[in-house]
C-alpha cells in the first residue's frame, strides 16, 4: 500500500517528463498538449483528467504507449492494421465485431472518424485507436 501511495504522489512528474520527451524536450508543444483539449480523455485536457488518480494513470498509460513507439521502426499500413485488429478481436472477443468497431463513424473517442481511417492516416493516429482499444479489453477485466 505504502508503494501506491508513494507512486500517486510521482505521476505527475512521470507524466511531465514523458510529455516532454514525447514532444522532444520542446517545453511549449508539451504544455500545450496539457492543456488542450483531447477526445481520447473524454473531450478533456490531459491535465484536467490529472485532477483524479485514476485520470492521471489513464494519462500515463497513454503517454506510455506513446513513448514505447518512439524508439520502434515506422509501421507500414499493412502491420499497423494487422496489430490493432489482433487488439480489436481481444476487445470484442467476435471477429465481425471487432471489424464493424474498426469501421464504424459512432466511436465518440474519434470525433466521427473511422478507427481504421485513422489507423491509415499516421502512426500517432494509429497509436490512439490502439489507446482506445487497450482501454476496452482493461474495462472488460473490470466487468
Amino acid at each position: 500500500m505504502h508503494q501506491n501511495f508513494e507512486d500517486d504522489m510521482n505521476i505527475m512528474s512521470r507524466i511531465s517528463d514523458k510529455a516532454l520527451r514525447l514532444y522532444e524536450g520542446d517545453h511549449e508543444k508539451a504544455n500545450e498538449w496539457m492543456v488542450s483539449s483531447n477526445p481520447i480523455f473524454g473531450g478533456y485536457s490531459p491535465l484536467s483528467s490529472c485532477k483524479h488518480i485514476d485520470g492521471a494513470r489513464k494519462v500515463e498509460d497513454y503517454l506510455n504507449c506513446r513513448v514505447e513507439r518512439l524508439n520502434q521502426p515506422a509501421r507500414s499500413f499493412s502491420q499497423r492494421y494487422q496489430e490493432i485488429s489482433q487488439i480489436a478481436n481481444k476487445a470484442f472477443i467476435d471477429s465481425r465485431r471487432a471489424k464493424d468497431w474498426l469501421y464504424s463513424k459512432s466511436i465518440p473517442h474519434f470525433d466521427g472518424k473511422r478507427p481504421i481511417d485513422l489507423i491509415k492516416k499516421s502512426e500517432s493516429a494509429a497509436e490512439k485507436v490502439e489507446f482506445v482499444l487497450k482501454e476496452i479489453i482493461q474495462s472488460n477485466k473490470l466487468k
